[in-house]
Order: C-alpha cells, then sequence, then structure tokens
C-alpha cells in the first residue's frame, strides 16, 4: 500500500524527472532543429505544401522523438529500477500482470520476461562482471535476445524491439495531438491559395516546434517510465511464484529476515551500552558524594 510520500514521490518522479525534463530537451530540439531549417530559407513556411512544410515537419519529428525518448527512457529508467532507485505503481496496477495465454499483446509489448534486476538469482557475475557496474547493466539489457551471439546483433535487436513499441505507442498519441497542433497552426497561420497557409520565417515556426515537443516529451516519457516499471515488478513476481525453486524463495525469506534480525540486534546493543554507561556514570557519581560526605580522612 503506497503511502504519502510514496505517492508524492510517484508523482515527481513521472512528471517532472521524467516528463518535464524531457519535455524541455525534446522541446529545446524541436526548436532547434526548426531555427536551422527556417530563418533563412529562400521558401515560404508553409502548412502543407512542400518544401517548407510544418504538417510534415511535425508529423516526421513527432515519430522520431518519441522513438528516441523510449529508447532513453528504457535506458535510464530502467538503471534507476536496477539500482532500486525508481519510484512505486499502484498496487492494483501492478498486481494485473498479463497472461502470456490470454492477454498475448500486452505480454509482448510489455515484456515481463524480459526484466532486469541486480538481485537477479539467475545473473553470472563471471559472464557480466560487477553487477554494480553500469557496463555490466547495459551487457545485461543488450544481451537479452540473442545470448550466445556477440554485442552487435544483440544491440540491433534490443533497438528495433524498443523502437517497436514506441512506434505503437505514438499511433494513438499521433491521431491526437498532431490534429489538434495543424488546427492551432492553421488558425494563426495567414492564409494563401486556396487551403494552405503561410508563416514568417521567424519565431512562430521555431515556438510552434518547441511547444510541440514538449508536449510530445512531457506525455510519453511518463509512459516509457511505467511500462519499464511494470516490466521489472512484473518480472521479480515471476522469479518469485515460477522461476525459482522453493528453496531459492525460503533462502530469500530468511536472508531478509536475518538482515532484520541484525538491525534489530544492533539496536539492542546500542540501547544496552547506553544503559550500562548509565549506570555506571550514576555510581562513579554516588561514589564522590559519599567520599565527600566522610569525615574519614583520606590515606594516600
Amino acid at each position: 500500500m503506497m503511502n504519502t510520500k510514496d505517492i508524492a514521490f510517484t508523482l515527481f518522479y513521472l512528471f517532472f524527472i521524467q516528463g518535464f525534463i524531457s519535455g524541455i530537451v525534446g522541446g529545446g530540439v524541436e526548436f532547434g532543429i526548426a531555427y536551422g531549417m527556417y530563418h533563412n530559407s529562400k521558401n515560404l513556411v508553409k502548412l502543407w505544401s512542400f518544401p517548407n512544410t510544418l504538417s510534415g515537419d511535425c508529423a516526421l519529428t513527432f515519430f522520431v522523438q518519441i522513438g528516441v525518448t523510449w529508447v532513453l527512457g528504457e535506458l535510464m529508467v530502467g538503471w534507476d529500477c536496477y539500482n532500486n532507485k525508481a519510484c512505486k505503481l499502484p498496487d492494483w496496477l501492478v498486481k494485473e500482470k498479463p497472461d502470456r495465454h490470454i492477454a498475448t499483446f500486452k505480454y509482448l509489448f510489455f515484456e515481463p520476461n524480459r526484466g532486469l534486476l541486480k538481485d537477479d538469482p539467475n545473473y553470472d557475475e563471471e559472464d557480466y562482471g560487477n553487477p554494480n557496474s553500469f557496463l555490466t547493466y547495459l551487457k545485461r539489457n543488450f544481451f537479452t535476445y540473442y545470448p550466445n551471439k556477440k554485442f552487435f546483433p544483440n544491440l540491433v535487436a534490443w533497438a528495433i524491439n524498443k523502437i517497436a513499441r514506441g512506434l505503437i505507442f505514438s499511433v494513438p498519441i499521433f491521431c491526437i495531438v498532431w490534429p489538434v497542433t495543424m488546427g492551432i497552426l492553421a488558425g494563426i497561420g495567414h492564409k494563401i491559395g486556396k487551403d494552405d497557409y503561410y508563416f514568417n520565417h521567424k519565431w512562430t515556426p521555431q515556438t510552434a516546434k518547441l511547444i510541440f515537443g514538449f508536449v510530445v516529451g512531457i506525455i510519453s516519457a511518463p509512459v516509457v517510465a511505467m511500462v519499464v516499471i511494470l516490466r521489472n515488478e512484473w518480472y521479480r513476481q515471476d522469479l518469485l511464484e515460477n522461476n525459482l525453486p522453493q528453496n531459492d524463495i525460503e533462502d530469500i525469506e530468511k536472508a531478509a529476515a536475518h538482515n532484520q534480525q541484525a538491525q534489530d540486534d544492533q539496536l539492542t546493543t546500542t540501547s544496552s551500552s547506553s544503559t550500562v554507561n548509565s549506570s555506571f556514570n550514576d555510581q562513579l557519581v554516588n561514589t564522590d558524594t559519599n567520599i565527600g560526605n566522610s569525615d574519614k580522612p583520606i590515606v594516600v
């Protein structure tokens, strides 16, 4: 059950660290590209007509931005999950693990069988190296499709799989964001011909692309983060429920109980030491008092 602190961190992680920052970066990149394309162009910047078409520019960069956002989100959020620094998601969302035979598309999209955990009992340090290393994390990330092949085929397979998921996710978002953006641009553009609009070379196209990139980033990045977090949580559940032998589950539970007991013992020892020191100090004070009140001379 998530408490108030967990909820606050989840909102901060998803919508600021992932969404807002991704929007700032995406909008800035879009602004820079638009400035380079349009500010010195000899052709009019139009909404529909080539060569300077804002509608085509927005459509192309939309899919490119989501593809890049998906790939980077997989790596960065995955690294946070790997180090247990990612946010928690509501229990009702995490417990809905997709069944491979019932929810096939959901299972293939989220890939719960390809989660990545630092404490994975199937991890072999001899194959990948130090589990705390970022390089090890990347190797384990990429070598999930063809473990017996070299790095490059695995990297290509990994990139294709992630970009494909980004494109699948981008289609319904495109059907909402792109038409709304075109309607707004048509409203602020200058009519030319029968069905087209033109814009000044500065600063309307650049500002439009900046806002467009920001909106795409702030929508897509939190979704990517949730997909990665859910995948790793479902993978953890799958390890505990299906893949791990009962002895391994008992070992994990015993290790957790042992760590908790060690912490309790340390607290108890600290408390006992404080009590002993306090009693000893009281005894010294009483001794000094008795000596001071004594009428007998002190022999040295």
